[in-house]
């Protein structure tokens, strides 16, 4: 299996309405070198801003109390972050900025590509799952996937490093990895922790510009999401459903795996878990055509019969 990111929290703390007369009066400079852009890229990680509203607030701000914070401060990220933190009347709450230095320095230990200051590869995102005690073929990368929002598996945002771990106060690799252990323990029995870590692992394994994913992908993806050894596993005591949700679809489904498919089969496992007789099951329910498939077939399978031959209109 290949290798696998907040609202902007801070304009609860601004005087919105200063900022936004001030940016409708000023213009825009002209475009800033690749350095500077790379130095305001950090600026909108430690932030928690956008691009676009950094690219407001940074080059546009003028008046006595909100400098343009890069400029003025030499083009120091950090110095300028405390100016804009200073300026913009932020109060230090539960994201807690002092962290963002930490990290962004973590984050350069793994960025791999030189051309892109907001981004680690593939490389650099494997080293550190191992450095984080994470086995790529466990729950926890998935785990670490949704608190960082990783676009894509083996890619690693800036931003999404500095505000996932932010919000865990984890700014240092030991903090981290207790915090992976933590939330790898909590998944098993917090039901809301599994639902989002499971529909954010679809965002993970599409590949980009592709809505869906390979079959044999989301096999491999379901067999570590539902693994019995990750304390989510889809079996009863009579019933394993996950082998018996991958063999059907290795016999009887020729197509990839949307997200509607994806999302569906999680409240398929709900269901089986709590009635493995499959009693609540009703053709007529607004299941995916897959899903109503397999459900017969489990009716057949426990009444004894044979697997009902393929359908090609499926």
């Amino acid at each position: 299996m290949p290798a696998p990111f907040l609202p902007d929290a801070w304009r609860r703390y601004l005087n919105i309405p200063l900022f936004q007369e001030t940016f409708l009066r000023l213009k825009m400079p002209s475009a800033y070198s690749s350095e500077h852009k790379a130095k305001l890229q950090q600026f909108v990680a430690i932030t928690s801003t956008t691009e676009r509203t950094a690219a407001k607030g940074i080059r546009r701000l003028t008046l006595h109390t909100n400098p343009q914070f890069l400029k003025v401060h030499g083009w120091d990220v950090e110095r300028a972050a405390d100016g804009y933190y200073h300026s913009a009347g932020k109060i230090a709450s539960g994201y807690g900025r002092a962290d963002a230095p930490s990290l962004n320095e973590l984050f350069e230990k793994y960025r791999d590509d030189e051309s892109d200051a907001g981004r680690i590869g593939t490389d650099g995102t494997m080293l550190y799952m191992n450095d984080l005690n994470v086995r790529l073929d466990d729950l926890s990368v998935f785990i670490v996937g949704e608190v960082l929002q990783c676009p894509t598996m083996g890619e690693i945002t800036r931003e999404g490093f500095v505000q996932g771990w932010t919000k865990l106060s984890a700014d240092t690799l030991p903090k981290q990895q207790v915090a992976v252990a933590n939330l790898r323990t909590e998944i098993a029995q917090n039901d809301e922790l599994f639902k989002r870590v499971y529909k954010y692992t679809f965002d993970l394994a599409r590949q980009p510009q592709q809505k869906s994913i390979d079959l044999a992908a989301a096999i491999e993806y379901w067999r570590t999401v539902f693994a019995p050894s990750g304390g989510r596993g889809w079996f009863s005591e009579k019933t394993n459903f996950l082998d018996q949700w991958l063999a059907y679809l290795e016999r009887d489904w020729k197509k990839s795996v949307n997200r509607d498919m994806w999302n569906m089969t999680y409240e398929f496992y709900t269901r089986t878990l709590a009635d493995d007789s499959l009693a609540w099951w009703d053709e007529m329910g607004a299941w995916p055509s897959v899903i109503d498939g397999f459900a017969v077939y489990l009716k057949r399978q426990n009444a004894g019969d044979a697997p009902a031959e393929q359908d090609d209109n499926m």
